[in-house]
């Protein structure tokens, strides 16, 4: 398969039209396939060169005129790639020469007038390339100043033949793009693909304009050519589906003391995206709690529900409420020490809050009785986060002592009379009485004569138990004082 230069004046044969496959009545002729169908994106065809001869044949010409897009493939050395049938290279050579208006005149002789063998078939075979743009279709070949010789160099002259070359679709490839799903601000995943059919030839393009702050919904994979070299391609788009990424809302726990006000309700969000926050809700959440300010101490739900967000699936964990118990002041103690009236209280940095009136009884209902003034103290404490104590109550008086000699000792001088204070406390019908000497007879009577109690003061203190009822009032009669104290 050389390329030669032709060179030499070849001896003409005859030559016929070639409309319909091999439809000639000329007896020596060329010829050239009817049809000759290839595949969309095939690069080659193989070109046959036919010669019908009733009489011994030595060699030819014919001018190749091919459509555009397909061309006479050569190879490394940029020769023609033709290759002899029905001969040898040792007996007949190529020669080809391209012509002014296109052709390729393709010249076969022979130096020894070797001719060819057998009457029919290929002489010539073109290996004939095909561009990559070359649609589907039907492409005209011809051959054109056909001359044929024998061994007595007769030329035989025929008009022009043609052929069809038919570019058709191959089988086709199916690439479609897979469908993916993503969570609302991942990264987009790999965009991928299946082919299906013929063997794919290249690499398509997928493209998808969602990306990470894309909202939710579904967005086109769009799958076009690429690299693809295949002609016959069907693209199917795919879909990515963005759904809603978790969110969960947290209702935030509290602590108060039982009467206080309850809080303002609040949430803590785990799973936002993109930075956001709870500005993104469409609807902000709703908090429930069945306690109230006159609740019980104890522990109660606090509900968080009906939040929406475009972009997120919500989910809640409730929060707790916790009442505490209202801690409350220790009962204070009264006491009369060094002519002070004193309150002392076991809970720390309390403040008391007291009141103290006097009052007078002058008579009781039997004997008549003198009474002293006497003072009616009520007490309680009082502390920042505490319930107040509850009231103690007392009475304060004083009562006369004689001297221990009595009479006038000179006429200048002043009996001695000395005053003891008494302080009497009450509590749920116990009455102590704080002050009175030693040995003294201690009675407690009701309004209506009626003895409750009686004790001696021991180490200047007496407690005495009675069955008077909180409100009621009671006579303490100490010594031959009598004192009126309500009980409480």
């Amino acid at each position: 398969m050389i390329r030669q230069i032709l060179t030499a004046v070849m001896v003409v044969v005859g030559l016929l039209t070639h409309n319909n496959a091999f439809a000639t009545e000329e007896a020596n002729r060329l010829e050239l396939p009817q049809q000759i169908e290839v595949e969309a994106g095939a690069t080659e065809l193989l070109l046959p060169i036919l010669m019908t001869n009733e009489e011994k044949m030595t060699g030819f010409q014919c001018d190749l005129y091919l459509p555009e897009g397909f061309a006479v493939a050569t190879d490394e050395y940029d020769d023609y790639l033709m290759d002899l049938a029905r001969t040898t290279t040792k007996r007949h050579s190529i020669a080809t020469r391209e012509m002014s208006d296109g052709a390729l005149r393709i010249v076969l002789s022979s130096m020894t007038n070797a001719t060819f063998s057998g009457n029919s078939g290929a002489v010539l075979n073109i290996t004939i390339s095909i561009s990559n743009n070359v649609k589907t279709g039907s492409y005209v070949v011809n051959l054109k100043n056909i001359i044929l010789t024998d061994p007595q160099a007769k030329r035989y002259t025929s008009e022009d033949v043609s052929g069809t070359i038919v570019v058709k679709d191959g089988q086709p490839v199916t690439i479609t793009a897979q469908n993916l799903t993503m969570v609302y601000g991942d990264e987009v995943p790999e965009l991928t693909y299946t082919s299906e059919g013929a063997e794919l030839k290249g690499i398509p393009s997928l493209s998808c304009e969602a990306t990470s702050t894309s909202p939710v919904g579904t967005y086109p994979i769009v799958v076009s050519q690429g690299t693809v070299e295949n002609n016959n391609v069907i693209y199917v788009n795919g879909t990515l589906t963005i759904t809603k990424a978790p969110l969960i809302v947290i209702a935030n726990s509290f602590t108060i003391t039982e009467g206080d006000t309850l809080p303002t309700f609040t949430a803590t969000y785990k799973g936002f995206r993109n930075g956001e926050t709870e500005s993104v809700l469409t609807k902000q959440p709703k908090f429930t709690c069945a306690a109230t300010t006159s609740s019980a101490p104890g522990t109660y739900d606090i509900i968080v529900s009906d939040a929406e967000a475009k972009n997120y699936a919500i989910t809640y964990v409730k929060g707790t409420l916790t009442i505490e118990v209202l801690k409350k002041c220790a009962t204070p103690t009264i006491s009369y020490v060094g002519g002070k009236l004193k309150f002392s209280c076991e809970t720390e940095e309390v403040q008391f809050a007291s009141t103290i009136t006097d009052d007078d009884i002058n008579s009781y209902n039997t004997d008549e009785i003198d009474l002293s003034v006497t003072y009616t103290i009520s007490v309680y404490a009082t502390k920042d986060g505490y319930a107040n104590s509850d009231v103690a109550t007392g009475t304060l008086c004083w009562i006369e002592q004689h001297p221990d000699v009595e009479g006038i000792i000179d006429e200048d001088a002043v009996t001695e009379v000395k005053a003891l204070p008494i302080l009497i406390q009450m509590q749920g019908g116990i009455i102590t009485i704080q002050g009175a000497a030693e040995g003294t007879l201690i009675d407690i009577y009701g309004v209506d004569g009626k003895k409750y109690g009686t004790a001696i003061a021991d180490r200047d203190r007496a407690t005495i138990p009675t069955s008077l009822q909180p409100g009621s009032v009671a006579i303490v009669k100490i010594g031959e004082k009598a004192i009126k104290v309500l009980i409480k």
